[in-house]
């Protein structure tokens, strides 16, 4: 069996991880002429390879919301796969996900480890390091932008005097005890200290790349962008779920830049003083330096912390706000037309139902109680349904999906004396990570009592929380 050299990119988080995972996706075909390979099946929605991460975390560990769970045997089928599929000028592997980043200690590991040495011939551990009052903010910002529950109704303060981590030299001892310290490439996340000012440069300088010209950076949409402290306090108090959400209220608002520093320049320095000990001994162990400082110092800024947001910010949001509302009223006076002329409904994914629903053969069933969840084994996950549909009648097929990646969910129809279901005779839409939902207008007579619904187009689990099949 052929042994590869692995990169295993491990973050650290809130170090450009979304940038770098993007840019190796949007790179991967000049990756490939350079012999390295950026794996796809343990990719999530987000280019990263979380799937791995959450394999051997487990969900419930996380803590995060619409987390998938994901099968580690699954998952050492499919790298195994892919990595047995590969051209022969392939040499080199790129791991990236910053789930990896706390795990080199912990018992979770040890299955990679021997995945590790049984498909790789080297490896080296790459990771990113930001000055950790820095990343406590980021990370607060992020969790604030995300709805995340550990946040909510809590200053940054509170956050900070809370959170336990950031002992850098604690979390990279135990790699090196793995793969040795001449292994672990540790980089300091500033932008002074990056190869030609570029972290995508410093990347491929990190995995033995020196030749950067044809590479191109990934799409901005394709990065994880942060948000200023008006943004943060705005979606602190008004308990948005998203940010995408208030974006809908004020597209145009601006939420990467602020004048306001969410911690003053003595809380700064009472955090770096806390892991004073730590940062000497990770510039003396991983970067061989005995004089001098892992990270650039503070610079002394005007303090304006725990301040409100501003009066502009909060003026703008106001009459968008208003706007919306009266909006999301007209789109309920809609809604309740249209469901008067859908009350017919002649299916629902009850018990009854249920029995009506069969599976494809790249899919396997994981629990079914008024709802069904789903494991798809391939990229091709169906679901057979046989509604009682009358030849002269038109109908609506609604489903609420909970799909592991970003993809596309797709419904096949038949008409009467057909015989097998083609992409001509479907309907498509797009599914984002997390529940969905959608409706799919069938407004042609003589249909077959046969459907087929594709959830998505990934590997994963799926859990339909509903279904339903009116009769317009």
């Amino acid at each position: 069996m052929k042994k590869f050299n692995l990169y295993l990119h491990i973050g650290s988080g809130k170090t450009g991880t979304t940038a770098i995972q993007s840019f190796c996706v949007t790179n991967n075909q000049l990756l490939n002429q350079h012999g390295y390979h950026y794996l796809e099946s343990p990719r999530w929605g987000d280019n990263s390879h979380h799937l791995l991460g959450f394999a051997l975390w487990g969900s419930a560990h996380l803590n995060l919301p619409n987390i998938p769970e994901v099968s580690l045997q699954n998952i050492e089928h499919s790298l195994s796969t892919e990595l047995n599929g590969l051209p022969e000028n392939i040499q080199n592997i790129i791991i990236s996900t910053e789930l990896l980043f706390e795990l080199g200690g912990k018992p979770q590991m040890a299955p990679l480890n021997k995945f590790i040495k049984d498909h790789f011939k080297s490896v080296k551990v790459l990771c990113y390091l930001r000055r950790q009052d820095n990343y406590l903010v980021s990370l607060y910002q992020q969790w604030i932008k995300t709805n995340h529950k550990n946040v909510r109704g809590i200053s940054i303060a509170e956050f900070v005097s809370k959170y336990k981590g950031n002992n850098y030299y604690e979390t990279l001892r135990p790699w090196s005890v793995l793969f040795g310290k001449e292994n672990i490439r540790v980089r300091v996340y500033e932008k002074s200290k990056f190869i030609n000012g570029s972290i995508f440069d410093d990347f491929l300088f990190c995995i033995d790349i020196t030749n950067t010209e044809s590479f191109i950076p990934p799409p901005k949409s394709q990065t994880n962008h942060s948000i200023n402290i008006e943004i943060t306090e705005i979606l602190n108090l008004c308990d948005f779920t998203t940010v995408d959400q208030l974006n809908e209220i004020i597209p145009e608002i601006s939420i990467n830049t602020s004048s306001i520093n969410l911690l003053s320049t003595e809380d700064r320095i009472t955090i770096l003083d806390r892991y004073k000990k730590s940062n000497k001994l990770v510039l003396k162990e991983f970067l061989s330096m005995n004089d001098g400082n892992l990270f650039e110092p503070i610079e002394r800024l005007e303090d304006k912390a725990n301040e409100n947001p501003s009066f502009e910010t909060l003026k703008q949001l106001t009459p968008k706000l208003i706007k919306k509302i009266i909006s999301l009223q007209s789109e309920i006076k809609d809604l309740k037309q249209h469901q008067q002329k859908t009350t017919n409904e002649i299916f629902r994914l009850n018990k009854a139902g249920l029995s009506k629903i069969n599976l494809g053969e790249n899919t396997d069933l994981i629990s079914k109680d008024g709802y069904l969840k789903i494991n798809a084994c391939t990229n091709d996950p169906s679901v057979f349904i046989n509604p009682e549909f009358k030849p002269d009648n038109m109908y609506q097929v609604e489903i609420t999906v909970d799909v592991p990646r970003n993809t596309k969910t797709q419904l096949f129809y038949m008409f009467l004396n057909s015989e097998v279901f083609t992409e001509k005779n479907s309907i498509i839409l797009d599914s984002t990570t997390g529940i969905n939902f959608h409706t799919f207008n069938l407004n042609f007579n003589n249909l077959s009592q046969k459907l087929r619904i594709d959830p998505g187009t990934h590997i994963g689990d799926y859990t339909f929380h509903s279904l339903k099949i009116f009769e317009l």
